[in-house]
């Protein structure tokens, strides 16, 4: 688990948060199937967007999309 999950939290409240994080397994995989799939639909531009003036713009925006979403992704993988 990231220690991310622990900023601003103090000693005694580290463990307990830590077990409810734990006990939010199976929401948290769901949030993770979620993410990556949207990840996926962002990823798969249709060629029809390239024939846009602006499609360097749509696809800057959509890396930095994957980029935020690979970064949530393994926010939740509280198992490394």
């Amino acid at each position: 688990m990231k220690t991310v999950w622990f900023e601003g939290l103090k000693a005694e409240e580290k463990e307990n948060f830590k077990n409810e994080v734990l006990g939010a397994q199976k929401v948290l995989d769901k949030l993770t199937k979620i993410v990556y799939n949207r990840t996926i639909e962002v990823q798969n531009t249709p060629i029809a967007d390239y024939d846009c003036a602006s499609w360097s713009h749509r696809q800057a925006h959509q890396n930095g999309q994957v980029a935020a979403f690979k970064e949530i992704i393994a926010l939740l993988d509280i198992n490394k």
